[in-house]
Order: structure tokens, then sequence, then C-alpha cells
């Protein structure tokens, strides 16, 4: 990192269709960049049904994106106390949301947290 630089920060927004995923570079004087980012369409809600179930192929979608991310991510030397991962709405209702989040976490490392319909919102905004 330059001297003007404090640090890598790394978001990932999983949603019901698309997993999205940026890299941010933060500078001591509180200003900042964004050094990459990325998307895939994965439709993790297709086939949830009345049941809320996750279906196994969009979950294999989500896990082949994120593990793409991670090299994206791991490339920028994004320290693990700055990488934040959350799901909405598909994970929020899903009735496997946390046999779901569980098998994310083995394969990618990466914790995701299922935020609220309100902190989606606000964090949207």
């Amino acid at each position: 990192m330059g001297a003007s630089m404090k640090k890598n920060v790394a978001i990932i927004d999983l949603g019901s269709n698309s997993v999205r995923a940026l890299v941010m570079k933060i500078y001591l004087n509180e200003s900042y960049t964004m050094a990459d980012q990325a998307k895939f369409m994965i439709r993790l809600s297709e086939g949830m049904g009345k049941e809320k179930i996750l279906q196994f192929k969009s979950m294999q979608k989500a896990f082949f994106a994120i593990r793409a991310f991670r090299l994206m991510i791991d490339r920028f030397k994004v320290s693990p106390n700055d990488i934040h991962c959350v799901a909405t709405a598909a994970v929020r209702r899903a009735r496997n949301r946390d046999y779901f989040l569980n098998i994310l976490k083995k394969k990618t490392g990466l914790q995701f947290e299922a935020i609220s319909s309100k902190q989606e919102t606000y964090y949207s905004y």
C-alpha cells in the first residue's frame, strides 16, 4: 500500500437474483476509490417455491461466484476483518438458510450475515 493509503475494504452482497462484490481503497484522508467490482446473475431465489427452500443448483452458482470473488479480494490483500459479506431476502427467508451459510463458509472461508429487510433498505440507500 502507498503512503497515503490506509486499507482496502471488500463488500459482497448476496441477493435474490445477483451477487456483487467490490473492493474499495480507503485513504488516510478518508477519501476512497473503487479498486474493482464484479457481478454474477445467479438467481438464488429461483425455484424456492412456497416451501422457501434454496435449490442445489442455485446454491452451486453462489458458491462458484463467491469463490471467484474471493480470488479478486485476495489479489488486493484485503484483511479478513475488512471483508464484509451480507445476504439479503432469499437467504433471510430460506428455511435452509443455516445449512447454506455453513456450507458457504466451508467452501469460501467467508462468513455471511443474513441481514434484516430494514438493514437492507438502509445499506441500499
